[in-house]
């Protein structure tokens, strides 16, 4: 088989669909966690209590709760 990879850096919707479709089917095959944190019924709502600042990109969620207690 012959392969051809060519490096894009603009963004392409199709490709990222189709790579996030290929990686969700492969979680919820291989990885019971990911499978059922999925499930309508695993979702919770996180009430935060207190003012949300500006973070800067790559802040952690860890960081912005800390901050909040």
């Amino acid at each position: 088989m012959n392969y051809q990879i060519k490096t894009v850096l603009e963004h392409n919707e199709k490709f990222s669909s189709f790579l996030h479709n290929k990686i969700k089917e492969f979680n919820n095959e291989h990885s019971y966690h990911h499978k059922e944190a999925r499930k309508t019924e695993s979702v919770q709502p996180i009430n935060v209590v207190g003012e949300i600042k500006d973070y800067p990109p790559g802040s952690s969620f860890y960081t912005m709760v800390k901050s909040l207690i």
